[in-house]
This record gives structure tokens, sequence and C-alpha cells, in this order.
């Protein structure tokens, strides 16, 4: 157990918890482990998530519903093609997406669970419908972080964005709606900034499954290059990109694999020591590298730093650029903006961190500072204890009711008998 445990509060026998997410791969992928470690130690788990995530989740070994098709506007083909690094520009863009994303799916979560009776929904970043849903159905909600906390700002814009929905569903309007807790994957030396209530947990790699070919099996004769732009590029030259890193370490005597989505496109011919592989996990490739090339993202960096890997980070857009800050503020690796984005810049950077013990050594230290956490399967125990704490402050509550309602019949009873002996 890590933390105060309530005495009166009871060991549930059975938790249901509701898995939602907005639909992006590294939203869901970091709530994974944990799913898996409530469904072994008993408990249901079922995920309610947008059509296009149906497959993920699924694939994932997660029963799953889906919740609709709800891609809005800044994931169409027409969106821009870029973003700054400022807060602003990163504010601007979850009230522009996923606010507007919990107004169209929170009816549905409600609705599922509800007629699923969910015990708690669990959630990561963004996704405000889940903790309004938990509060309109009478049940806690969970945030499972996906690393870095993003900067406070923007749950503090999204919440007053979202004051007429939680009003409109009998939410309190004034109050953003509260996590029961959250769960912390984040290391310690990296984080930024804290909430309180966190139950710190092992960050657990999962980037999906696949079939391996066994030249990953192999030992690489030559240092191993990862370069990776995510699973769903949205905004950003990610071809560009792409292009450039491979022209830059074309000269240099390493082994290049790109880890593609499957929209992402290699323009021209690849150079002789360069192969692509789509639907690649990271958990499974990056291993066997000596350096990770990533765009920034949430698990390319997590999952960098569980391998023990130091990282170049070419940030395109959103958290991307907080997350390449840091990861060079803690001497992990180093990063370019699309501006610094040239061949040279990119060679001179990997060969500074293939031969520098410092990255190496920073990144190591993060990765120690995650093996010393309780395991998933010790947060599930966690998880119980907070949702049987609930559960024994709603019955409280509920008998505070009735007693208070018992008590008020009898003082109404006794004024209407009192008026009639009057008579």
């Amino acid at each position: 157990m890590h933390g105060a445990a309530n005495p009166r509060a009871r060991k549930v026998e059975s938790v249901r918890v509701l898995v939602t997410s907005a639909p992006n791969h590294g939203h869901f992928f970091p709530m994974v482990p944990l799913s898996w470690a409530l469904r072994n130690a008993g408990h249901e788990v079922l995920a309610a998530v947008p059509e296009m995530l149906v497959p993920v989740a699924s694939g994932a070994g997660v029963p799953t519903v889906s919740i609709g098709d709800v891609l809005l506007e800044p994931h169409e083909n027409d969106a821009p093609t870029s973003q700054n690094a400022t807060d602003a520009a990163l504010v601007e863009h979850v009230l522009d997406f996923y606010v507007p994303l919990a107004g169209a799916t929170v009816d549905r979560i409600i609705e599922i669970a509800r007629t699923w009776r969910a015990d708690v929904i669990m959630h990561p970043s963004w996704e405000y419908a889940a903790p309004i849903a938990a509060a309109a159905c009478g049940i806690p909600s969970l945030f499972h972080s996906w690393g870095l906390l993003p900067v406070p700002q923007i749950d503090e814009a999204a919440n007053a964005a979202l004051a007429p929905l939680r009003r409109r569903l009998g939410v309190d309007a004034d109050r953003p709606a509260a996590n029961l807790s959250w769960v912390d994957v984040c290391p310690p030396s990296f984080a930024e900034h804290d909430l309180p209530g966190g139950l710190p947990m092992r960050y657990i790699a999962y980037n999906g499954s696949a079939v391996l070919d066994r030249w990953l099996l192999e030992e690489p004769s030559r240092p191993r290059v990862c370069v990776t732009l995510g699973n769903i590029p949205i905004m950003g030259e990610h071809d560009y990109v792409v292009a450039t890193v491979l022209k830059a370490l074309s000269t240099l005597d390493v082994e290049i694999v790109v880890a593609a989505a499957d929209r992402l496109s290699v323009a021209g011919g690849l150079p002789p020591n360069a192969r692509v592989e789509h639907r690649l996990p990271l958990s499974q490739l990056l291993p066997t590298c000596r350096l990770s090339i990533h765009h920034g993202g949430a698990g390319s960096t997590m999952t960098s730093i569980v391998t023990g890997l130091p990282q170049l980070v070419l940030p395109q857009m959103c958290v991307q650029y907080q997350h390449a800050r840091q990861v060079a503020a803690v001497r992990a690796g180093e990063y370019l903006t699309p501006e610094e984005l040239n061949p040279d810049a990119i060679c001179a950077a990997v060969i500074r961190l293939l031969n520098d013990p410092g990255p190496v050594a920073a990144i190591r230290s993060l990765r120690n500072q995650l093996t010393r956490r309780p395991s998933p399967a010790e947060v599930v125990q966690d998880i119980e204890r907070v949702v049987a704490e609930h559960h024994s402050r709603t019955y409280v509550s509920r008998m505070v009711r009735d007693i208070e309602r018992v008590i008020a019949d009898h003082h109404s009873r006794a004024f209407l008998g009192g008026k009639h002996h009057d008579r």
C-alpha cells in the first residue's frame, strides 16, 4: 500500500474501470499496462474510445466499445501544418480540439458508464469528458499521466471553457470536475511541476504489438539509430523532417531504422544505411539502438527514457516542444527547432550524442528513478483503496441525507399534528 489507508474503507472485491481517451495512440497507450494489471487482479476494464481508436484499444487486449466517429477539424487534412513553441499556442490547440471533443463525446460516455455500471473512469490528459461524465454519474475519475504533465494554464483555460457543458449536465459549473487521484509515471527529476494526490507508478513502455522480423533479434554490426515521428503525424512537415534526417545520417557509419506511421511517406530514395519499418513498436526497436531521434511525443520520449537512450528531439507542435526543452534541461539529449533543422546541425548533434557519455548517464538516472517505483500491479491496490474510500464516503453521505430526510419528515408531521390539535 502506498499511502495512508482509511481503516473504515474495506477492499472492494471487483472494480469496473471505464477507460476513455482522445483519438490519439499516444494518449491511450500509457494506460494499457495498468489496464492489464487491473484485469489480472480480477477487475473489469472496458475502453470507450472514438471509432478510429477501436482497433488500437482492442488490439492491446482491452475489451472495447466505440463512442462513434468524433474526428474534429484540427485532425483533418486541411489543418495547419505548423504550430509555434509558446504555451499560448498550446492552449489554443487544446481549446480548438480537445474542448469541443469533450462536448461531442460526453453524453455517449455517460450512457456507457451508466449502462455498464462503471465504478471509476480512467483517462489521460486533455480527455475532459471523462471527469465531467464521472461527476454526472456520481462516480470518481482517475487521471493517468502520459509522463511529463502539460503546463497548468491549459487545464485552467479548458475548465473555464467547459463551464457551460458542466452546467448543462448538472455538474458544479463553478468548480472543475475533480479527479479522485492520478497516476504519476514521470521520473521526479524530469517533472516540471506536480499535482497533489499522485500515485507513483513505474512507466511500462507499450507502443502496440507486432510480429517481429528476425533482423531485430540480431546484434547490429554498427550503431543503430531510431528515427520516428510518432503514430499519427498531424502538424509539421514530417516528410521533409525525415528526408533531412536521412540526408544527415547518410554520411555516418550508423544503421538507420525509420519507425514510420502509415501516413508517413519517405520522399526520394533511401540511403544504403537506412530501412523503413511500419508499425514497429518502439519498445521492441529502441533496446537495440544507441540513439533515439524523434518528434517529442510523450510515448517516444518516455520509451527512450525507460530504454536508457539519449535523444535528439525535433519538435513540430503541441507538447513536443515542452518535452524537447525538458530533455535538454536534464541533459539527456538535445533538440532542434524547425528553424534550426538542417543536415549539418543534425549530423553534429548525432556525433555528439553518440560519443558523449553525459547524456547516457543522465537518461539512465531517469530510468533508475522509474524502476524504483511501484509496478502497475502494486498500484492496483491503491486504486482499490481509493475506490473503496469513495464508496465509504458516498455511503456515509447517503446515510446522512436519509437521516436528515427522516428528521425533516418527523418535524413536518409534528408541526402538522400540532396545528390539527390546536383546532
